[in-house]
């Protein structure tokens, strides 16, 4: 299912968490099964790991990536603020 962002996108209702994601696998497996939305934060302390996993993925099937299209996803990302 989708929903239309004031903006006119379409983005899908149901995104996969990244809390406590250390592995590759997990995302590979979550881009497979065809999750769009990634939600990311710094304090989660996997941004380096998620990132790498992500240029990767983006890499066409013949260079061992996945081939996914990166404007296909929406990568969203919590932003903390801790001086006040």
């Amino acid at each position: 299912m989708k929903v239309s962002h004031f903006s006119d996108i379409e983005f899908p209702q149901i995104g996969a968490g990244t809390y406590e994601i250390r592995r590759s696998e997990v995302i590979n497996c979550a881009l497979r099964l065809g999750y769009k939305i990634f939600d990311l934060a710094e304090s989660y302390g996997n941004l380096k790991a998620l990132k790498n996993t992500f240029r990767v993925a983006f890499l066409p099937i013949s260079e061992d990536g996945l081939g996914i299209d990166r404007t296909s996803l929406f990568i969203t990302m919590k932003v903390f603020q801790i001086d006040n």
